[in-house]
């Protein structure tokens, strides 16, 4: 009879010590499998709702400065010089990058084009007044275009030619085009009121209206926010908010932008004479050179999500001091508390289980050896080599395994999402009666992230990783945990076993 036909006979004679073995290794296996399942569940979230955030990133103030400037901020506090448009080319250089725009962005007032309403303040449309933000593009296609942030209804984006000469092109809502009967090709004059306090009348009063003509190439309408979950109402009224900001915007070239800030900024210090008072001359001067300057927002797209840590630690060292690069994926962090409780819980459970299960099995399978040191003797006796004794010992207990660590990665993955989903739901209660847990929308304008989205991101299931990182750490262990007795093996002597 050969050492596999006797290992096949030894469990089954031996029945009581084959199911021992089997319940200390399926005790174990279900506890690997629960760990193992949970770091795969955790995993996959992170990667989930990273992409859902999507890959965008801008250069801001360091948390570190704007804490410090919010602290020590007074009427003499210097403001950190905002990145130059060469640092923010250098960061759209780099290999990650797959787009990036920068902006200079404004608001202006008018009298003769009007602005959409939200519905629930048309009363009060009168007292608003048609405000508008006039937000300035390098990139000609648009990278609220690329994005899905906006879709183009009618004309184009506009042409590099057009953004590098600033010529005066704009590109609109179709809402607004519609309420001030506009269409693509037509000529559009915008009005810029400028007005000023008056302490006589106690009213605002105008003083001066900055015209513009421009040539409409584009019509877009803003791309509907679809949500999974039933949204309250204050996350309704800021998504209706934001809607109606974006119907409200004209894109037009940066040059553009910049020669009519320039131009009213100059007219405003010529005819508002209150802009001075209380300054000295060098306040004064301070304060045109401030104004005259462009100060832009900047926005790069990531050629992939799982590239932003290396695009961030690529850009870093490009950006002037005071400066980092914010993510939008930073975001995560400050609703996956829960999420990484859990996750650093599973790894402690793997490493503590494996280690555990190495020792355990390792004494148990030492004491059926020794048990069995008769039986061995014989074969040894009988001209057996060691080395298919030792194949025997390893058949037994690898036969034993499998089958212990295959009902294991059921049952250890049913286990592993009771108490996960226990832990996850504890955790988000109190994160939230605590008011750690904001539901306000953040990343991609479509994309609705919260921890309740986190938390149904989150789903503890059997799928082909799984299964194969399961075998491969519960198999190793075993293997591990009988190598060591075979040393026992090694050093029987038949002669004196039998005597």
């Amino acid at each position: 009879m050969n050492f596999f036909k006797r290992a096949l006979v030894s469990i089954s004679r031996k029945k009581g010590k084959s199911l021992l073995l089997f319940a200390i290794i399926f005790i174990l296996g279900n506890v690997i499998a629960g760990a193992v399942s949970i770091s795969q569940a955790t995993n996959n979230v992170e990667k989930t709702v990273k992409d859902q955030l999507g890959a965008q990133a801008t250069i801001d103030m360091s948390e570190e400065t704007m804490e410090k400037l919010f602290k020590d901020s007074n009427e003499d506090t210097e403001f950190p010089e905002p990145p130059s448009v060469d640092v923010i080319k250098k960061v759209g250089a780099l290999d990650s990058v797959k787009y990036y725009d920068y902006n200079i962005e404004d608001y202006y007032t008018s009298e003769k084009v009007k602005a959409v309403i939200p519905k629930d303040e048309e009363e009060n449309a009168e007292d608003m007044g048609n405000s508008f933000q006039a937000k300035g593009v390098e990139y000609a296609n648009l990278l609220d275009v690329e994005e899905n942030k906006i879709k183009l209804d009618a004309g184009s984006v506009f042409t590099k030619e057009q953004v590098a000469d600033g010529k005066n092109v704009i590109i609109m809502s179709s809402q607004v085009a519609k309420l001030n009967n506009i269409s693509v090709g037509d000529n559009f004059v915008l009005d810029n009121v400028y007005t000023s306090y008056d302490d006589k009348t106690d009213k605002e009063k105008k003083l001066f209206t900055h015209v513009n003509s421009f040539k409409v190439v584009g019509l877009f309408t803003p791309t509907k926010i679809e949500s999974k979950k039933k949204l309250s109402n204050d996350k309704k009224m800021e998504q209706e908010w934001v809607t109606n900001e974006l119907i409200n915007t004209f894109y037009l070239p940066n040059k553009t932008v910049s020669r009519m800030n320039q131009a009213y900024v100059k007219e405003s210090f010529e005819k508002d004479t209150t802009m001075a008072d209380g300054m000295s001359e060098k306040e004064l001067a301070d304060y045109k050179k401030g104004a005259s300057q462009e100060a832009y927002s900047s926005t790069f797209v990531i050629n992939k999500p799982e590239q932003m840590p290396d695009f961030v630690a690529d850009a870093t060292p490009l950006l002037p001091k005071h400066y980092s690069i914010i993510s939008a994926q930073d975001k995560y962090d400050t609703i996956s508390g829960s999420m990484n409780k859990v996750a650093k819980f599973s790894k402690y459970i793997l490493i503590t289980a494996a280690a555990a299960s190495i020792i355990i099995l390792t004494l148990v399978i030492i004491l059926f050896i020794r048990d069995r040191k008769k039986e061995l003797g014989i074969y040894l006796s009988l001209g057996e080599k060691k080395i298919k004794i030792i194949g025997q010992i390893f058949i037994e207990v690898l036969i034993v395994a499998f089958i212990a660590i295959s009902i294991s990665l059921f049952t250890g993955n049913l286990l592993a999402k009771n108490v996960s989903t226990s832990l996850i739901s504890n955790d988000t209660k109190t994160e939230q009666d605590s008011g750690m847990i904001s539901g306000n929308q953040i990343g991609n304008a479509n994309a609705d992230i919260d921890f309740d989205t986190v938390k149904d991101s989150y789903t503890v299931k059997i799928d082909g990783p799984y299964i194969a990182f399961f075998y491969l750490i519960g198999l190793v262990t075993v293997i591990l945990s009988t190598a060591l007795p075979m040393l026992y093996i090694l050093r029987l002597n038949p002669k004196k076993i039998m005597m």
